[in-house]
């Protein structure tokens, strides 16, 4: 396959990409890798809406003027205390655009989509809708909305995997009946449930003390999903950007674990009573404090 511009473009982009993760090791380049990383993105979006002129440039830019103004709101009025849900927020914004662009990609190209295509279009509705649904649980459990000590379900871990297996038939199922327009429709709205369900379930286990390695994990699955997106599109840019969001998410989460002596697999299935305690020290704060604390951030996802 020849060397087209389009991959000269991605290789730029996707190298800013990099280079701004890289200063983010020090908290005094940190400014400057988030200088790198949004003259990226704005190359990258540049070079998407004059590459494909069919996407209406002035819709486009419609769009980011409306999300980048509710984006810079939100961030210059958060309170510190207040990241991290918000850094839960938008995971869960970037899960949901995500199975929402591999739907509609799944619905409307169907049999016509290569088989990897379709098999993107799967997995990025999957890990979308539950980075979706579990990111906005651990949002809601980090701002006090939701109960922050762990909650078990009747066999919870049987719950789980009961999930997942009906995730695999479903996908299984719609690659397979993508011919058939109203069947592929069916099953991708199943599969979204699923999906979102699975998400919730296994974010609602997890104590607020862990909420950390948790956030950490969907930025993972978040990029994961956007790489799915990438190959269900034939887009080389965004399974670059996607795969790099991946990487780091999961090698931050690895260390995490490390650092907070908890396993990825299995850790979380059990209730530590250093974590339990501390978890109970958060709720005990008395409700004046939690009001001197609040930010508009807070309130948006109450």
């Amino acid at each position: 396959m020849a060397f087209s511009l389009e991959h000269g473009v991605a290789v730029i982009v996707i190298l800013l990409f990099l280079a701004g993760i890289a200063f983010f090791r020090s908290p005094r380049t940190a400014r400057q890798g988030d200088w790198l990383n949004m003259i990226a993105y704005a190359g990258a979006l540049g070079f998407v809406a004059t590459r494909f002129p069919t996407l209406r440039p002035e819709f486009v830019l419609i769009a980011v003027l409306i999300g980048g103004t509710f984006g810079s709101i939100l961030a210059v009025r958060v309170a510190m205390l207040a990241v991290p849900q918000m850094v839960a927020f938008q995971h869960g914004c970037g899960g949901t655009a995500a199975f929402l662009i591999a739907f509609s990609e799944f619905i409307r190209g169907g049999s016509d989509l290569t088989t990897l295509a379709q098999v993107g279009s799967v997995l990025g509705m999957l890990v979308g809708a539950a980075t979706f649904s579990g990111s906005f649980i651990a949002a809601g459990k980090l701002a006090r909305k939701i109960e922050q000590r762990p909650v078990f379900l009747p066999r919870h871990t049987t719950i789980l995997l009961g999930l997942l297996v009906l995730m695999a038939l479903l996908g299984v199922f719609a690659v397979l009946g993508s011919g058939l327009p109203i069947v592929a429709f069916g099953l991708a709205i199943a599969l979204i449930v699923a999906s979102v369900v699975i998400g919730v379930v296994f974010t609602i286990r997890v104590g607020g003390a862990d909420m950390p390695v948790i956030i950490s994990f969907f930025n993972a699955t978040a990029g994961f999903a956007a790489a799915f997106c990438g190959i269900a599109l034939s887009n080389f840019l965004l399974i670059g950007c996607g795969a790099c969001v991946a990487a780091s998410g999961s090698l931050l989460t690895l260390t995490m674990c490390r650092a907070m002596n908890r396993s990825l697999l299995g850790g979380f299935s059990g209730i530590r009573p250093s974590l339990t305690r501390a978890a109970e020290v958060l709720e005990e704060v008395p409700a004046e404090a939690d009001a001197e604390q609040a930010s508009p951030f807070d309130r948006t996802i109450a």
